[in-house]
């Protein structure tokens, strides 16, 4: 399955702190030269008139998570960006920014054995319990995730859903972010997927065969989700990310959650 892509998405970064961050910048860039943000909020001051980098300054108030952006005094609990896709022709943005375009990746992102094939009905019971013990998400962040992406699954009378994570180092190679002071921990989840309509076990769309996915189907059985963690990262002592420190309350966190549906 090749990856063709609408970036609209709802990103959104939370920043978590035991103390108070007087100041802190959030630098986010789009690496593909036919993205563009469509949407930040709040207001984030724009590096280049390219619309694919912005720049948040805000403060950080500890425990909470609240932060305030510096330059209108709005307090938010996360910042919140979205990208689309426009024809690479374009030399400014198109009329419309609906426009889809295509994003090839080999290879394929959404591959049996580092993805999970599970039907829609089952959809947010897994994914509320892959978000917290995989990634220790909190109960606020689980209840934006799922509220945010299940109009989507549910559309369409889909039978199923496929989906996988996007590996951290790979996304921060097509989206990257920048934090100063440096944070002691980034974690950035980022979620493509697809939904299926099966009349029956044995039926193809569009070449996608149902026998042909059992070991995604396979996975959503997996009883710990922890192995989310390998697909994400690697292994826990995999390029220094400790996974231990994720939920440690003790240090300064950032968390990224985002998405996008991909047709094909």
């Amino acid at each position: 399955v090749y990856l063709i892509l609408h970036l609209r998405g709802k990103p959104v970064i939370y920043v978590k702190s035991p103390k108070d961050i007087p100041h802190m910048s959030i630098y986010v860039e789009l690496r593909e030269r036919d993205w563009e943000f469509s949407c930040v909020y709040p207001m984030a001051v724009s590096t280049k008139q390219s619309r694919r980098e912005v720049k948040w300054d805000v403060s950080v108030r500890k425990d909470t998570g609240v932060l305030v952006e510096k330059n209108a005094g709005i307090e938010v609990t996360y910042l919140y960006w979205e990208a689309v896709s426009i024809p690479p022709s374009y030399l400014t943005p198109p009329p419309s920014p609906n426009t889809l375009t295509s994003f090839r990746s080999s290879p394929p992102l959404l591959q049996p054995s580092t993805s999970v094939l599970i039907p829609t009905p089952q959809i947010a019971q897994y994914l509320d319990k892959t978000l917290q013990e995989a990634f220790t998400f909190d109960t606020s962040a689980r209840t934006s995730f799922l509220t945010y992406w299940l109009p989507s699954f549910l559309k369409d009378n889909s039978t199923h859903i496929l989906f996988t994570f996007l590996p951290q180092k790979e996304y921060d190679e097509k989206v990257p972010m920048k934090v100063n002071p440096k944070p002691d921990v980034v974690l950035r989840v980022f979620m493509v997927f697809r939904t299926l309509c099966f009349a029956d076990e044995g039926q193809v769309i569009e070449d996608f065969h149902l026998e042909e996915w059992n070991c995604a189907r396979k996975n959503a059985k997996r009883e710990d989700l922890r192995w989310w963690r390998e697909i994400v990262s690697g292994r826990p002592d995999s390029n220094g990310f400790n996974w231990e420190a994720v939920g440690d309350e003790r240090l300064v966190r950032v968390l990224e959650w985002g998405g996008m549906e991909v047709w094909s």
